[in-house]
């Protein structure tokens, strides 16, 4: 009896002494930094101006160290690909995408100077952020993030334009580093989108019609002008005039009219022989597709002879609509 008690005793001593030691030897955590996105929101563009879109975001870095990585600092290196609308081959260019249709588009470090990279972007990289870690291993940084798309695209079909992003966060407790040679402690990426949305649009461009200076209306006076309408590629409109200030239904018998009273009638026209005349109903109306550039109309404008009216300036204005 004594013998068997005794090696319990130390069997249990043994068993004790394997856990006390697999306790010490359990590894210590390693650093590591993740990043969160509030995405930049574009919204409702219009590229057929030659303005940009311009949005930003907040990109949020938070980091723990080791047990024996506090109150020093982690070089971090956010880098954002090149996302799903594709990127240049041949330089830092990032798209969004609009089933076959690319969207010229890029991220930014600052206010729309240096773009913001990644290590696999060619002419571009992350920035480096360094993060201090407080007493209790933990530090954390925010950094703005720009997003830019370019006006002035023209061509481009209406559509939903967007892209998603993976954000790789790299880090290191050797400060002497640049963002080009960190490679440990890869965290898993975040990730966010952006979208801008491209509605169908149309600009319209005019000019006076002068009927210049005439005498007796013994015969037809003419003259013409131009309009130029842009609209969105594929995008199909029409062009309406309307009765101008005197209000008239038929577009032959336009009203020109002197401060005070008189008047002189006129027409306005689709074609040179003042054959088709243009005006709001649908048979009078004129139009086309857009192709994203500029489509001239000319209107062709005739007085026609008609009793001689009081002398004076004449005019009427005339209300464009460009329906699509």
């Amino acid at each position: 009896m004594r013998t068997f008690s005794t090696w319990l005793i130390r069997a249990a001593a043994v068993i004790v002494g394997l856990i006390g030691l697999c306790i010490q030897n359990a590894p210590a955590a390693a650093l590591g930094c993740s990043a969160r996105v509030d995405a930049p929101v574009l919204g409702a563009v219009n590229l057929l101006p030659g303005g940009n879109y311009d949005a930003f975001g907040t990109l949020f870095i938070s980091c723990t160290g080791a047990a024996n990585e506090t109150g020093i600092n982690v070089v971090v290196c956010p880098s954002i690909n090149a996302g799903t609308g594709n990127g240049a081959a041949s330089g830092p260019q990032r798209y969004l995408k609009s089933g076959s249709s690319q969207a010229s588009f890029n991220l930014y470090q600052d206010a729309y100077t240096t773009v913001w990279g990644s290590n696999g972007m060619p002419g571009a990289t992350p920035p480096r952020v360094v993060v201090a870690l407080g007493a209790d291993g933990k530090g954390s940084a925010s950094l703005a993030l720009y997003a830019r798309i370019a006006g002035g695209q023209p061509t481009l079909p209406p559509g939903v334009y967007t892209s998603d992003f993976l954000v790789d966060v790299r880090s290191t407790t050797n400060t002497a580093l640049s963002c080009a040679s960190v490679v440990t402690n890869p965290a898993s990426p975040a990730s966010f989108s952006v979208v801008a949305t491209y509605d169908a649009n149309c600009l319209i461009q005019t000019s006076n019609l002068d009927f210049g200076t005439i005498g007796r209306l013994t015969s037809a006076i003419d003259a013409e002008t131009l309009l130029a309408v842009t609209c969105s590629f594929g995008n199909a409109y029409t062009v309406g005039l309307d009765g101008g200030t005197g209000n008239v239904s038929d577009p032959t018998a336009r009203l020109l009219k002197k401060t005070g009273s008189g008047n002189v009638i006129y027409g306005l026209y689709k074609d040179l022989a003042r054959a088709q005349p243009w005006g709001t109903t649908s048979g009078s109306i004129n139009g086309g597709t857009g192709n994203g550039q500029a489509q001239t109309f000319t209107v062709f404008g005739r007085i026609p002879a008609q009793p001689f009216p009081e002398i004076g300036f004449y005019q009427d204005t005339i209300v464009v609509t460009v329906t699509y």
